[in-house]
Parts: structure tokens; C-alpha cells; sequence
């Protein structure tokens, strides 16, 4: 029998909330309190979030941001600036030796495979990204584009050459979590607006270069998926790439705890999300 992991559907929650948990599943599998788990969220409000390392004056229009009444959030991962509106986020935390050497690539990859899975199960036929640069996944710098769906890393998930999914990762004690958006649709006007773009030249040729560079499901089908339908076909790919089985459950009162403590003392902070490096 295939082992079994935990499936948790969250539903929505604001930036600070979505970010303390994800961590907080990630601490508390470390700390032996809890399992495998894969998860699913929407946002709610829609917000921005920037990569842990990211100087947040370089990495979006802070004006912007307020004038869409956008709340800014840093995540505990690499990349780059995101959008998080209409979309599904996954977040999935394991440890290391569960995939094969451990290595980031290799688990990119496998874990890639169940995007690409689910996908397909929903007639969507991507592909994997194999950049010609040495760049590793979720830890891409500061030059180029501001936004992750500008710029394609390692086993991010493309269809005809148009990014639908950015993933990014962290490491820590022998435990993983990845978490990645997957665009339900774009909206290119706020995308352009939200994150700066040096030398690009004229706005209609940035918009141009977006529309060329992003996808959204909602595009590629020309209809709306229902919610469900799009999370339970995503779940039976990731299933069948990880040769696992979920059981569907709720966060512990522990991890609950713990995220309400990361809510309060971190995320939900400006010294964590506007001081690049501020809290390690």
C-alpha cells in the first residue's frame, strides 16, 4: 500500500495567516508534531508577496501596492515578487530523504511532476523548465524582472512557452516546504503596475513581453474551472508522482498554535516584511 500523507484543504486566508501556516507545518513536522502534508489556499484579500531575500524597495511599487490596497507579505522562500488574486496555492512539506539523494533539483522535479500530472488529468498539457543558466529554483537574485512569472527557473511548470506555475523552496533541518501558485487568471494591467521592470522600455511593450511571458488556466481553457474539480484532479496528480495517498485532515492544535504565534511576532510585522533580512 502507497503511505499516506495528510491532505489539508484550508480554503482562504489573508497573506499573514497563509504564510505563518505554511511555515508552521514546516516547523512542526521538524519538531516530530507533524506528517507529510499537502495543502491547498486561496488569498483572501488579494496580496503581494516578496522572496525572503528581496529588497523590498527594488522588488515592487509600494505605491501601488496601496493605492490597490494590496497587503505586502515576505514569504519564508526564495524567488520573486507575486501577485496572489485568482489563483490555487499548494504548499507541501516533506523531509529530504523521502525523495531521491535529496538534492533541490531532484526534488523539484518529482514535485513538478505532480503539477504536470494533475494538468494533464485536467486537459492542460505543461511542461517542465530546464533553464540554460546555473540558477537554482526559488533563490533567483534581484537582476531582470521583478515578478516570478516573468522569469522561468528550474522545473517551473510552462505551457507553450508561457508560465502557469512558480514554485519556490526552503530547506531547513532535514525538512522541505514548497509552495507555488498556480494562476487561475492574470491580470496582466495590475501585474504591470505592481512590478517594476528596469530598462523595459515603452509600457505597451512591457505589456506586450507580460502577455507573452504568462498564462492562466482560465486562458488556456477559455472557461472557469470549478474550485473543486481543480483541486481534487491537482491532489490525484501529485498522488501518482509522489506514489502516495492522502487522507484528507485539519491542522493540529499545536501547529494552529504555532501559526497564530508566527501571525503575531513575525509575519504580520513590518520589521519582517519591509527590513530585507531583518528576522532570520
Amino acid at each position: 500500500m502507497p503511505r499516506q500523507w495528510r491532505f489539508i484543504d484550508s480554503g482562504y486566508g489573508d497573506a499573514y495567516s497563509n504564510m505563518a501556516m505554511d511555515e508552521a507545518l514546516l516547523l512542526s513536522a521538524i519538531e516530530g508534531h507533524g506528517r507529510p502534508t499537502l495543502r491547498f489556499y486561496g488569498w483572501h484579500p488579494a496580496a503581494v508577496s516578496i522572496g525572503y531575500a528581496q529588497d523590498v524597495n527594488g522588488a515592487v511599487n509600494l505605491a501601488a501596492c496601496k493605492k490597490r490596497g494590496l497587503p505586502l507579505i515576505r514569504r519564508p522562500t526564495g524567488g520573486r515578487g507575486v501577485l496572489h488574486q485568482k489563483e490555487l496555492t499548494y504548499a507541501l512539506v516533506a523531509p529530504q530523504d523521502f525523495f531521491p539523494d535529496g538534492g533541490v533539483l531532484p526534488t523539484y522535479r518529482i514535485i513538478a511532476e505532480g503539477l504536470v500530472q494533475g494538468l494533464r488529468r485536467l486537459g492542460v498539457a505543461g511542461c517542465l523548465t530546464t533553464p540554460r543558466t546555473r540558477t537554482s529554483p526559488g533563490t533567483r537574485g534581484q537582476n531582470g524582472a521583478a515578478a516570478c512569472f516573468l522569469a522561468s527557473s528550474w522545473y517551473e511548470i510552462t505551457v507553450e512557452g508561457r508560465k502557469l506555475i512558480g514554485s519556490a523552496q526552503r530547506r531547513l533541518k532535514g525538512y522541505i516546504l514548497q509552495h507555488g501558485s498556480i494562476l487561475r487568471a492574470a491580470d496582466y494591467e495590475a501585474i504591470l503596475e505592481l512590478f517594476p521592470a528596469p530598462n523595459a522600455g515603452s509600457s505597451i511593450k512591457l505589456k506586450e513581453r507580460i502577455r507573452n511571458k504568462i498564462t492562466s488556466l482560465g486562458e488556456l481553457l477559455d472557461r472557469e474551472l470549478p474550485l473543486e474539480y481543480l483541486k481534487q484532479q491537482l491532489r490525484e496528480g501529485f498522488a501518482q508522482a509522489l506514489a502516495v495517498e492522502f487522507v484528507a485532515d485539519e491542522p493540529t492544535a499545536y501547529e494552529r498554535q504555532l501559526a497564530r504565534r508566527l501571525y503575531e511576532q513575525k509575519y504580520s510585522t513590518p520589521l519582517w516584511n519591509f527590513k530585507r533580512g531583518g528576522i532570520r
